[in-house]
């Protein structure tokens, strides 16, 4: 029984001076386990430089009123989508080793920033439905035009990054609203008499 007991006590003691033998090269300065070092990202400063209504889509309802003697409505559905973007440029500071090792930490760090002082998420989307009554007098023809949009915000954000300092152009596309358009079509002087003839199979339609 005495060798196997020895055994074991071997195997034993041999465990604790492995992990005491590898505690060690990790606290020497050229030790075989390296430490990890944290990068910490700062934003400094955050300039807005232009905010501005960028026109996402457009939609047009005619209303052909010119031979109809009293007003003539209709009632429309829109829907529209539209996402939240943002756009990062390159800044002449940060060298192409730099990108390779900070982009994805300095990205992170700007859709934070933004998307929290803009009380947006980047990523996601945003849908707009709405129903509209639209009307035209008797002889006129109208052409109404829904505009969809979305605000679009131009900046640099300044940023630590570690001991370097990057000057970050971004732009950001968020929010969705819609404004109607009134576009003036031809119109007649006067606008028709009514017919007398009854209405049926052998009544011609204007042209």
């Amino acid at each position: 029984m005495l060798p196997f007991l020895y055994a074991g006590v071997v195997s034993v003691v041999g465990v604790v001076l492995g992990k005491r033998l590898a505690a060690a090269q990790a606290s020497r300065p050229g030790g075989q386990v390296a430490r990890r070092s944290t990068l910490t990202v700062q934003v400094l400063a955050h300039r807005l430089l232009e905010e501005t209504r960028q026109t996402l889509a457009t939609e047009e309802v005619p209303m052909d009123n010119r031979f109809g003697n009293k007003p003539l409505s209709s009632e429309h559905e829109f829907s529209q989508t539209a996402t939240v973007s943002l756009e990062l440029g390159d800044s002449r500071r940060v060298t192409t080793a730099t990108k390779t090792t900070l982009w994805g930490l300095l990205e992170n760090k700007a859709e934070l920033a933004v998307g929290k002082g803009l009380g947006i998420e980047v990523g996601s989307q945003i849908t707009r439905r709405v129903r509209l009554r639209f009307a035209t007098d008797p002889g006129q023809f109208v052409r109404y035009r829904v505009v969809w949009q979305q605000m679009s915000q131009r900046g640099v954000l300044e940023m630590r990054a570690g001991r370097q300092i990057v000057q970050l152009p971004y732009l950001v596309v968020y929010g969705l609203s819609h404004t109607v358009e009134s576009l003036p079509g031809e119109s007649l002087d006067q606008p028709p008499q009514a017919d007398d003839a009854p209405t049926g199979k052998g009544k011609k339609e204007p042209v």
